[in-house]
C-alpha cells in the first residue's frame, strides 16, 4: 500500500477533522505518521478500490462483448470511467443514505455523518480496523455484506 504523508493533494482535498483519505488507491494523508489503525483502515478502502476497479473492467468488456454481438461496439470513453466505480458506489450509496435519515427524521443536523457511517465501505473498514489480521485473511468484495445495513 502506497502512502504519501504530509502530501498537498491532502491538505487541499480533506476538510474538517478529516486527514487522511485513500484516491485512486493511495493513502493519502496530512500526517509524519499513521496509527496502525488506520493504515488498516484505509488498507480495506484501497482492497474495496481495486474490487469496484475489476468489477467495473468486468462490466465494460461484459458490454463490449455484448455490443460486438449486436454487430456494434462501446465507446472507449467508457473505459476512462472504469477507476470511478468506487466513487460512483460510494457517491450512490451515500446519496441514498442520506435521503433515508433525512425521510426517516433521524440524526437531524447530522445526516451527512449518518450518511458516511451507513456506507458498507465504511461499516467493513471500522468493524475491521483493529483487527491486525484482517486484511491477509479478508475474502474479495466482503464490503458487499455490509449492503442494507445501518
Amino acid at each position: 500500500m502506497l502512502i504519501c504523508y504530509r502530501s498537498k493533494l491532502a491538505e487541499r482535498l480533506l476538510f474538517g477533522n478529516f486527514r487522511t483519505m485513500m484516491f485512486f488507491g493511495i493513502v493519502i494523508t496530512k500526517n509524519a505518521v499513521l496509527s496502525a489503525t488506520t493504515k488498516r483502515h484505509e488498507g480495506t478502502h484501497v482492497r474495496q478500490y481495486v474490487e469496484c476497479l475489476l468489477a467495473g473492467l468486468a462490466l465494460f468488456v461484459l458490454a463490449e462483448g455484448a455490443a460486438i454481438l449486436c454487430g456494434s461496439h462501446v465507446s472507449p470513453w467508457w473505459l476512462a470511467a472504469v477507476p470511478l466505480t468506487y466513487y460512483a458506489m460510494y457517491g450512490a450509496e451515500w446519496a441514498v443514505s442520506y435521503l433515508y435519515h433525512i425521510f426517516r427524521g433521524d440524526a437531524r443536523g447530522k445526516w451527512n455523518d449518518a450518511a458516511y457511517h451507513a456506507s458498507a465501505f465504511e461499516m467493513e473498514a471500522y468493524a475491521h480496523e483493529n483487527d491486525p489480521d484482517y486484511l491477509p485473511r479478508r475474502r474479495w468484495y466482503a464490503f458487499v455484506k455490509y449492503y442494507g445495513k445501518l
